[in-house]
């Protein structure tokens, strides 16, 4: 009997060590996206998902333009409005994944301000 309670334990216990990841990818415009295509990002994070034994649960994408305003503009780096990374750092709010994966830092974000905006929205998951 107590064998059978020490199994269920193990087996929760690999259940809950399993972690539910996101990846994020940008190009900062239209053009970039030939050099470092969107494709390639998501394929080497899954990759990356797949050897440190993460389960995919989403995939955010700024890689084409948005409206601000009444401006069309590009997902760059330096800005904190891109539509997918707001809709992902509002996830991680809630707790949907526990881990952030991009295939660089500076898909996320650039500059220090735009670090500790995704850090602290993400108090939970981790960037990798």
């Amino acid at each position: 009997m107590s064998n059978d309670k020490a199994t269920k334990r193990a087996a929760k216990a690999a259940v809950t060590s399993i972690k539910r990841a996101a990846i994020y990818i940008r190009v900062s415009s239209e053009k970039q996206a030939d050099r470092v295509s969107p494709e390639a990002q998501e394929a080497d994070c899954r990759a990356l998902a797949e050897k440190q034994g993460y389960i995919v649960v989403a995939v955010y994408r700024d890689t084409t333009k948005y409206r601000v305003g009444k401006t069309l503009v590009e997902p760059s780096g330096t800005r904190a409005d891109r539509p997918a990374l707001r809709a992902m750092l509002s996830d991680a709010r809630m707790g949907r994944f526990d881990v952030i994966l991009a295939w660089r830092e500076d898909r996320l974000y650039r500059g220090y301000a735009r670090c500790l905006m995704c850090w602290t929205a993400s108090k939970k998951p981790a960037l990798i």
